[in-house]
């Protein structure tokens, strides 16, 4: 598989890696028709894990037998970023905030390192751990969405049913070995006070950022209506990437618009 580069800027398509038995998922940039579907569907009463599914089933992706809710939370959370790059490009760093001083942090982001951490699985079979007096599964979507319906326990009892005293901490361990992306914790010390800093990658929040950025699809729309004249299945069908740049455009000739209107 040829290494993804979000670097290279939105509009690109990204292939990845998924652990086994999914193979390669593709990812193609968000369209305006794909940001009005999610729109449309965006409520207050979906569980992070149900937005991120849904996310994923919008249309951006081929492969990986379209099974968003069976893959892996490190997988999601890969995909979700090469949304965010493919659509929107990628974010160069991340902010953290002490909490002691409230001093700002910038901290340098390397997504193209994260896009290619295959996790090492496996995916929806169990395994023995613990000199195999255990079995436990690496969690999914699915099992995400069923814990936060069904409070606390539920992950352990669909992970590491019939498990003992120390399975939270035996699951919590394979997960951060074998599906590393599933959480991505940032720390440092504060430059101002040299309290620990400590944060953690959500690329459900940074994608849904940039969703909703201008006022989301529909102000965007709006505006280069307005402007342009083109109807909405044409400024639908843009993708998200190149709204923008028309946008851009706009924003950046409306100086000089103003300034020639006064001489």
């Amino acid at each position: 598989m040829s290494r993804p580069d979000p670097q290279g800027g939105p509009g690109e398509t990204l292939t990845l890696e998924l652990a086994a038995p999914f193979g390669c998922v593709t990812v193609t940039p968000i369209t305006g028709a794909q940001e009005m579907w999610l729109a449309a569907r965006r409520g207050g009463l979906l569980s992070a894990a149900a937005l991120e599914t849904m996310i994923l089933s919008a249309g951006m992706l081929r492969g990986g037998g379209d099974t968003p809710g069976a893959w892996l939370v490190g997988d999601r959370n890969r995909l979700l970023l090469a949304v965010l790059c493919a659509g929107y490009g990628a974010p160069e760093e991340l902010w953290l905030r002490c909490p002691d001083c409230g001093e700002i942090h910038e901290v340098p982001l390397d997504l193209a390192s994260l896009l290619v951490r295959v996790p090492a699985g496996p995916a929806g079979k169990s395994f023995s751990v613990e000199e195999e007096t255990m079995q436990i599964r690496l969690p999914t979507g699915d099992d995400l969405c069923a814990a936060t319906a069904g409070g606390a326990g539920t992950l352990l009892s669909r992970c590491a049913p019939g498990a003992g005293e120390g399975a939270a901490e035996v699951l919590e361990a394979e997960i951060a070995a074998r599906d590393p992306l599933a959480e991505v914790r940032v720390a440092l010390a504060c430059v101002g006070c040299g309290a620990a800093v400590t944060g953690r990658l959500d690329p459900l929040a940074l994608l849904l950022t940039e969703i909703d950025r201008g006022g989301g699809v529909l102000a965007e729309i709006d505006r280069l209506a307005r402007v342009y004249r083109w109807s909405e299945a044409e400024l639908l069908a843009l993708p998200a990437w190149r709204r923008r740049l028309y946008l851009t455009h706009l924003a950046e000739a409306a100086p000089s618009e103003a300034a020639r209107a006064l001489s």
